[in-house]
């Protein structure tokens, strides 16, 4: 991504009577449209059917409804949970829309996508490894709006945000509550399913951010023997080569930072790589002032 595509995915998608719409805000209309919409049915004796929009490992690995992986969020209950329901949507138009300014758009969207997945995926694993424990169900957004808090405290662990408390403080005084309650109720399960939410959570900013790195499994060779030496040339000898074979070398052992740079930009890359860069930018200086033309 170049700097204008970056520039342009930070940008909001429309303007509504000049109010500013982000993909967050997007996100919080259709929340709002679906609980209204679940009202309506559930007023005309139809609740069922929205209700089944809600995610159960048995519907999901029995029979098939692999939508309710992506569907379980939008059912929110009115009633007592109206009041969390609220401050869920100012979670995601607050602190969702930082994480889209910082990291982009389609990055804030892949991690939505990730955040919504990953709650049912464990439990459906959970259930495939455990099937006499009874199947796992889910509904509402909480966990997910909660996961989306902890990559924003990711992003800004020392921004002040209520009574007074920094993120990071905030996020795991939370972090502590939620996990004591899910094990006092005896469920385990969704302990598990929070923490792994929340991991992807601070995995998918501290990537993003450059501070963490995935593997690449592509490179593994495990039945590549590994030699018990190896001989190591001065990269500067390059067979008789003058600077300019020099400068080829050195240009050939950044060309995937430059390939990097080429396709997210220049601030994409780590801290790491911009010394290698420099480092790189510095020895072609020294080599052409040792050679002159």
């Amino acid at each position: 991504m170049t700097g204008s595509d970056a520039s342009e995915h930070q940008r909001p998608l429309t303007y509504l009577r000049g109010y500013p719409v982000y993909a967050s805000t997007a996100l919080v209309a259709a929340y709002v449209a679906a609980l209204l919409l679940g009202v309506a049915l559930g007023t005309a004796g139809m609740g069922g059917i929205f209700h089944a929009l809600g995610f159960s490992s048995a519907d999901v690995l029995q029979s098939g409804r692999v939508w309710q992986l992506f569907t379980y969020p939008l059912v929110n209950r009115p009633g007592f949970g109206l009041l969390w329901f609220v401050l869920e949507m100012f979670l995601l138009h607050r602190f969702g829309r930082e994480i889209e300014l910082v990291l982009g758009r389609p990055a804030f969207l892949r991690l939505y996508l990730l955040l919504i997945l990953a709650a049912p995926g464990v439990l459906s694993l959970l259930a495939l490894a455990a099937p006499d424990s009874g199947p796992r169900a889910l509904s509402g957004s909480s966990n997910l709006h909660f996961s989306l808090f902890l990559a924003f405290a990711t992003l800004y662990p020392g921004m002040p945000t209520f009574f007074g408390l920094t993120a990071r403080w905030l996020a795991a005084i939370l972090m502590t509550v939620y996990t004591l309650q899910e094990i006092a109720a005896g469920q385990y399960a969704f302990a598990l399913a929070l923490w792994c939410s929340a991991a992807v959570a601070v995995a998918f900013v501290a990537h993003q951010r450059g501070s963490f790195n995935l593997p690449n499994w592509t490179a593994w060779r495990p039945w590549r023997s590994t030699p018990k030496f190896r001989v190591v040339r001065d990269p500067w000898d390059v067979s008789g080569a003058g600077p300019e074979g020099a400068g080829e070398e050195v240009l050939r052992s950044i060309d995937p930072l430059l390939e990097k740079i080429s396709r997210t930009g220049l601030s994409s890359l780590t801290q790491k790589e911009r010394d290698q860069l420099e480092a790189a930018r510095e020895t072609l200086i020294r080599k052409d002032g040792e050679h002159p033309h």
